[in-house]
């Protein structure tokens, strides 16, 4: 896959839609977006485990202009928005589409010890990884620590979101097994608060 090692060891910003996120006047490139973040600036690739992220951003994207040139999810996602949404199926398929079960990472999206692939911010630090960023800075991950507040950076939540305390508290610890994973492969990971 051409997008493979394409950082050489360079910088990437993950930008994942809490409510911090508009704390900061600027978040340096490449980007990688993080479901509806990738409405708060132009990112490179685009990371949605469910279809509803893409369902909701995607002609707002398309309207500015600022649709990511890939797209990481998993292949069931692709499948459902197939079967649910066909208008969007050759918007998706112009992001050539790279499924997280395809990635050549030493640990599967699934994995019982390391589900990296469990939500979409967890996601986009092992495509960090792929991509092999060196120094990955994630910018709106609040996950209840930063900011309590059940909306993303724009004021918008959605019901269908499960943004509880235990929530948080199973993401934070599946983020942090991720975040150890990827130190031991020799990547920085670094979670900014508020600017």
């Amino acid at each position: 896959m051409a997008d493979r090692g394409s950082l050489a060891g360079g910088r990437v910003s993950i930008l994942c839609p809490g409510p911090s996120l508009i704390s900061w006047s600027e978040i340096s490139p490449p980007r990688v977006g993080v479901n509806r973040a990738t409405l708060a600036w132009p990112c490179d690739w685009w990371v949605s485990t469910d279809p509803t992220p893409i369902e909701l951003a995607i002609d707002q994207l398309d309207a500015a202009g600022t649709r990511p040139k890939r797209l990481f999810t998993r292949r069931e996602t692709i499948l459902k928005l197939g079967y649910d949404r066909p208008d969007l199926h050759d918007r998706v398929q112009a992001m050539s589409p790279v499924m997280y079960e395809d990635l050549d990472l030493p640990v599967a999206a699934n994995d019982a010890a390391i589900p990296w692939g469990w939500t979409s911010s967890t996601a986009a630090l092992a495509i960090a990884a792929w991509l092999d960023a060196g120094v990955i800075h994630v910018y709106g991950a609040d996950m209840g620590e930063f900011s309590t507040a059940p909306e993303d950076y724009d004021g918008y939540n959605d019901v269908r979101y499960n943004r509880t305390a235990d929530r948080w508290r199973v993401e934070r610890d599946v983020w942090a097994k991720v975040v150890d994973w990827l130190t031991r492969l020799g990547h920085e990971v670094i979670r900014h608060g508020s600017a």
